[in-house]
């Protein structure tokens, strides 16, 4: 799991919560003192300390009373603010016009667009755990159209042959069924598991090799693919952007992370209740 840095707004938030829990202390401290001081002075010897000077530091003490429960109150109100989550960005992407790697209608309101690494094994998981849920309440019954794009990450040495493989396969309609067939084999793709993979999808000797004579040409558009998920934020897989199109884009906004179904369902069903509205 990688890390990343606060949001500047919580980091902003977090330090004036700590500002205020620090003035909060020393007034504190400032006010036991003047307790301690007004304590003091009904113990020693009568004539050491004047009516008016007590009553002034009674006043001095009521003031820093409430001096005190006002910075209480602005450190509760700061601290509530900074665990606050931030809403997600809205961000866009050109839509897609390539139909082999697509579930769904094209027609449907909502659409997601995952990034995935096929040596990855949480996309993998998604794959096998979440992607039958979204196809069986969403994607199958009209709701969403589901998209895969490449993200093959730089320390999996086999995410780019397996995504070239998947984009062969995808000439004949296989794309899915090759994808399938990865994620089984993914513990031996350095060895032959991709040759595994197009034998058990049935792809053609002569087929591979077309694909091979354009692999320079096919792995420019498997990185466009990869810099076009980094320019919306996308920094890992498998990654979602959750959204709709407008004006040729798909504006939403996304999910990192294998995902639980109540996740996905958390973004779709709110841009399902928006299309459905007149």
């Amino acid at each position: 799991m990688s890390y990343s840095a606060p949001p500047a707004r919580f980091s902003h938030h977090h330090a004036l919560a700590h500002a205020l829990a620090r003035a909060l202390s020393r007034h504190t401290g400032i006010l036991l003192a003047a307790a301690a001081t007004l304590f003091l002075a009904a113990c020693t010897p009568a004539g050491t300390l004047t009516r008016t000077e007590g009553e002034a530091l009674k006043t001095e003490v009521a003031t820093l009373q409430q001096r005190v429960v006002q910075l209480e109150a602005a450190v509760k109100q700061l601290a509530s603010r900074s665990a606050a989550p931030a809403e997600p960005a809205v961000v866009a992407l050109p839509d897609s016009t390539d139909p082999t790697r697509r579930l769904g209608s094209a027609e449907a309101p909502v659409v997601i667009v995952e990034f995935s690494d096929l040596q990855c094994p949480y996309c993998r998981r998604f794959h096998q755990q979440t992607l039958p849920w979204l196809r069986k309440e969403y994607i199958d019954t009209g709701k969403v159209r589901f998209e895969s794009r490449d993200y093959p990450l730089e320390f999996h040495a086999q995410a780019l042959a397996a995504a070239l493989l998947a984009r062969c396969a995808a000439r004949e309609g296989k794309f899915w069924e090759l994808r399938e067939a990865v994620f089984g084999v993914q513990g031996s793709l350095a060895a032959d598991g991709l040759d595994q993979a197009a034998k058990a999808v049935g792809l053609a000797p002569e087929l591979r090799a077309r694909c091979d004579s354009d692999a320079a040409a096919t792995t420019q558009t498997i990185r466009a693919e990869t810099e076009a998920g980094q320019a919306i934020g996308v920094r890992g897989t498998p990654s979602f952007l959750v959204g709709h199109v407008v004006n040729g884009k798909i504006e939403g906004t996304l999910v990192v992370g294998a995902g639980l179904p109540e996740t996905f369902r958390k973004r779709i069903d709110p841009l399902l209740a928006a299309a459905a509205k007149p």
